[in-house]
């Protein structure tokens, strides 16, 4: 059985899930990164929303976030500081269905390199926000 949807996987374990079996495939780095499950429809897959990873987590210069999306919807992906004041809108538009990656090369909305830290990466669409943690290292 194989799957590829073009997206690069970075040194790590990822779990997948299709109807009739699970496991878990490693490469070095990704944890528990949901490839979608095998639709009704032949040759389809459907994905659930989901931020899956950040990575590297610490980083120094740029972060990669990866997410999936079920259906084609308006997402915001954006950073936001410990006090909860929005630092960068990474996205804000219409995506499609399916797994995507975007780098954040840790600037704020005014193009100054943030400080050090902990960061709060939300993926906010109309029914649900997932969030996770990043810290910035010099």
């Amino acid at each position: 059985y194989t799957f590829s949807d073009g997206m690069e996987l970075m040194p790590g374990s990822y779990t997948f899930r299709s109807p009739t079996q699970t496991g878990t495939i490693t490469a070095g780095g990704i944890t528990n990164l949901d490839c979608g499950t095998k639709s009704a429809n032949a040759g389809t897959y459907d994905f659930e929303t989901t931020l899956s990873n950040i990575y590297p987590n610490p980083f120094r210069n740029s972060v990669n976030i990866t997410f999936s999306l079920e259906k084609d919807q308006k997402i915001i992906v954006a950073v936001y500081d410990m006090r909860g004041a929005l630092v960068k809108t990474l996205v804000n538009q219409n995506m499609s269905t399916g797994a995507h990656k975007i780098t954040w090369d840790s600037h704020d909305v005014y193009g100054n390199d943030i400080n050090q830290g902990v960061y709060v990466i939300k993926l906010i669409t109309a029914k649900s926000v997932e969030q996770k943690t990043v810290i910035k290292m010099r």
